[in-house]
């Protein structure tokens, strides 16, 4: 062989040799450490070896981070997916504070499927009482499913769970902000039954009691409950309670106006209903808020 062509293959076999990445320096930098949550910089050995990469090898790990960082992401995407963002209480106008935001967000996830219709008209349905519960300050009480206020002759107070307002007073109980004595046992129970069915009415008054916040004695009570306490508790039932209280509100502050249903007598109907016009803007902006969160 001519020694010409010996020293160029020397050359090039050095050449390949000193570009070749060492095996500790693969080893002692993590790629994956920052996707594990811990400080990247804290796991990486920062000390070159004596052979430097060259820029095919930095491309290649610097292309493997970015993979990384897309599918990142990506991740991120499917957790917006999940978790999408909070929708703005805002009702003519007027931000709704906590609790009542947390209430209206409750009622489009969790009423407004239960109730009967097509999705619009549960929509309409579930803002119309929403407005109304929201405008009676009911929807800024901690827990309204164990709200229960009675019109006494001395006037309104607030009863206990398991207490009965006497006969042909005003009951006003639940997220619905009902009237226990519009409606009989009967239908309620019927009610009841058709938006839960294959459920006894001892399990819906159950969940129910337990949503309340009730003690187990108070919990019992409530399943063994007849009467008007029973019909309460049922009303209490929050779908059960708007799928009721809907054709009252209609019937007297949208087809008619009642001089309960507008005013500015307190904070929450000055701000929701203080006039018509503000009221059927706050039922427009409540579905509009209840239709960005029902299925």
């Amino acid at each position: 062989m001519k020694p010409n062509i010996l020293i160029a293959i020397i050359v090039l076999c050095l050449g390949a040799a000193a570009c070749q990445q060492p095996s500790s320096w693969a080893s002692d930098t993590d790629l994956g450490g920052d996707a594990d949550g811990a400080d990247g910089d804290a796991d990486v050995d920062t000390t070159w070896p004596d052979a430097s990469p060259d820029s095919g090898m930095d491309a290649d790990e610097m292309d493997l981070d970015a993979d990384e960082t897309d599918l990142d992401a990506d991740e991120t995407d499917i957790d917006a997916d999940e978790d999408p963002p909070p929708i703005d209480c805002v009702v003519n106008g007027h931000t709704v504070d906590e609790p009542a935001c947390g209430w209206l967000h409750h009622i489009g996830r969790d009423v407004v499927p239960l109730l009967e219709g097509t999705r619009d008209e549960r929509l309409d349905d579930a803002s119309i009482v929403a407005w109304w519960s929201l405008k009676e300050g009911v929807l800024y009480l901690s827990n309204p499913v164990v709200y229960s206020n009675c019109n006494f002759t001395t006037g309104d107070a607030r009863i206990g769970p398991l207490d009965v307002c006497p006969s042909g007073r005003a009951w006003q109980v639940g997220l619905a902000a009902v009237q226990v004595p519009n409606y009989s046992l009967s239908a309620v129970e019927a009610t009841a039954a058709r938006l839960f069915p294959g459920r006894t009415i001892a399990s819906v008054l159950e969940a129910t009691a337990i949503e309340a916040g009730l003690d187990a004695a108070s919990v019992d009570a409530v399943v063994a409950s007849t009467g008007d306490l029973r019909k309460s508790w049922l009303l209490r039932t929050s779908a059960v309670g708007f799928t009721h209280q809907v054709g009252t509100v209609v019937a007297e502050c949208i087809d008619s106006s009642r001089s309960w249903c507008f005013g500015s007598g307190w904070d929450t109907s000055r701000w929701f209903a203080s006039d018509r016009e503000a009221a059927m803007t706050s039922i427009e902006d409540i579905r509009a808020i209840f239709d960005a969160l029902a299925p």
